[in-house]
């Protein structure tokens, strides 16, 4: 195996330990050391490729950002992707996966998907840069955690495409306002 594919499986490993740990606890308790156990790893291999859970964490938001663009053969950095779809394969991706819902309802792992999505927000908001930009995408970006957490707490009682109905028009309207 090619050291980059080494790097790379090793990395993915360590996500995987993440996600293993934090479906037995919650994030704010899960450890360095838990992950790197869950994930066959030392803790040196661990701390080789990340410093924290925290950036575990963004690393695996970041590859499943990459991948939910991907799915379409879409480049991730465009930032005219259709906003349906993204929020369509947002909402499935939460439906189908239990270690991510235990992960949006604690608090700490919350700010931590808020802080990669306000980075990452700019490709919505590209004028983000001014006052009105970001008090913009401050309220999409509560508004969105809001429902899906309501949406969990319910135990999905709508479908992904009634979320996205009753998404969509909230998202496109403050994006032109």
């Amino acid at each position: 195996m090619k050291r980059q594919e080494q790097v790379d499986d090793s990395r993915e490993r360590i996500e995987r330990g993440l996600l293993v740990s934090a479906g037995r606890t919650t994030y704010s308790r899960v450890s360095n050391t838990q992950i790197a156990t869950a994930a066959g790893v030392s803790r040196m291999t661990f701390y080789r490729h990340f410093e924290n859970k925290r950036d575990v964490l963004i690393s695996l938001l970041e590859r499943l950002s990459f991948d939910i663009h991907l799915e379409s053969n879409e480049d991730p950095a465009d930032a005219s992707v259709d906003l349906a779809t993204l929020l369509y394969r947002r909402f499935e991706m939460l439906q189908a996966n239990r270690t991510l819902q235990l992960l949006l309802t604690d608090s700490e792992a919350r700010e931590v998907f808020r802080e990669f999505r306000w980075h990452r927000s700019y490709k919505m908001f590209p004028e983000g840069n001014d006052s009105r930009g970001s008090y913009r995408r401050a309220f999409v970006f509560a508004g969105l955690d809001a429902m899906v957490l309501r949406w969990i707490e319910t135990g999905f009682q709508e479908s992904v495409d009634e979320m996205v109905e009753l998404a969509l028009p909230f998202v496109v309207a403050i994006q032109r306002s």
